[in-house]
């Protein structure tokens, strides 16, 4: 399988596969293996759940750019992930994540002090997040 191969690259830097069907136990494998990862996209990918993002969001705690816009199973359990984990993230893109609330905006906001994008255009927050 596809995701189970890029366990082989140490190095890796970067990966995005926006747009595919994925399953959150597969994405974890991702996390096991870069761990040197700066930039990881999974845009509109369906399938994608809070326990394997997390996964990648542990596994690679030096990621700059993460993008999950259109990843509707995502919660404030992702957020808290993000704002314990990658202290330097740069760039987070959450478009149409309905279910993160304002507390899971409200962490990003306090674990994540180098954002410098942050896009969560068509989600649920309120004014108070």
């Amino acid at each position: 399988m596809l995701l189970e191969s890029f366990q082989q690259f140490k190095n890796l830097q970067g990966i995005k596969l926006d747009g595919c069907d994925i399953s959150g136990a597969h994405i974890n494998l991702i996390g096991r293996g870069c761990k040197d990862l700066k930039e990881f996209s999974v845009c509109k990918c369906n399938g994608v759940n809070d326990r394997g993002i997390i996964g990648v969001i542990i596994g690679c705690p030096g990621l700059l750019k993460l993008d999950l816009t259109c990843c509707r199973d995502l919660t404030d359990a992702t957020m808290g992930a993000i704002a314990s984990s990658c202290k330097g993230l740069r760039t987070l893109k959450m478009e149409a994540c309905n279910l993160v609330s304002e507390e899971g905006l409200e962490l990003i906001g306090n674990g994540c002090p180098n954002l410098e994008e942050l896009d969560f255009t068509d989600c649920s927050v309120n004014d108070n997040g």
